[in-house]
């Protein structure tokens, strides 16, 4: 297939529905290796001295594990408010170092599920994910630069990327990268 091809592909892709797709990546990339379990923090217990109106602690929203953001995102049923709630988790799951929880959460910001677009945040989060050795952010990268989503194309960074996807095990990236040497 020609580079055409696949881009005709993963525009049929999207015609056909976000959620098919989201539900491809999320299958594969969440069953390959075990999710990082979040951190608990505890909630801080109030204190006071006997003058003082004692007020009960803020509870934070609850925060759902990478498997049930992951559950979500996959369910086509799931209405906008769903994905909406899964943002809050993978937010803090990406900021405590998830590579995976990185990458669903720049796949929901290229994409705009739950949220708005926002291509500078997903492009930053797809980076830190590649950066911690996650080999579907690392072809996504390469799309980006392939495709000059973002910034401005490169076709080097994207073949830089790709091969380090292929290194770390990824089938697409050694499949993209026969695709570019093929006649």
């Amino acid at each position: 297939m020609t580079r055409k091809t696949w881009v005709t592909i993963f525009i049929v892709a999207n015609a056909v529905g976000l959620a098919a797709l989201v539900g491809l990546s999320l299958y594969v990339f969440v069953f390959r290796e075990t999710a990082n379990p979040p951190v608990v923090k505890e909630t801080p217990k109030a204190t006071a001295t006997p003058t003082e109106k004692v007020e009960p602690p803020v509870e934070a929203p609850k925060l759902m594990s990478l498997a049930d953001a992951v559950t979500v995102l996959r369910s086509p049923k799931s209405s906008n408010t769903q994905l909406g709630e899964v943002l809050p988790s993978l937010q803090q799951l990406a900021a405590d170092g998830n590579k995976k929880a990185m990458f669903f959460l720049a796949l929901m910001l290229q994409e705009g599920v739950g949220t708005s677009p926002d291509l500078q945040q997903a492009f930053s989060w797809y980076r830190k994910a590649a950066q911690k050795g996650n080999d579907s952010a690392m072809v996504k990268m390469a799309e980006f630069y392939r495709d000059g989503v973002w910034v401005n194309a490169d076709e080097e960074k994207s073949k830089k990327w790709l091969k380090r996807a292929e290194k770390a095990g990824n089938a697409d990236a050694a499949w993209l990268l026969a695709e570019e040497v093929a006649p």
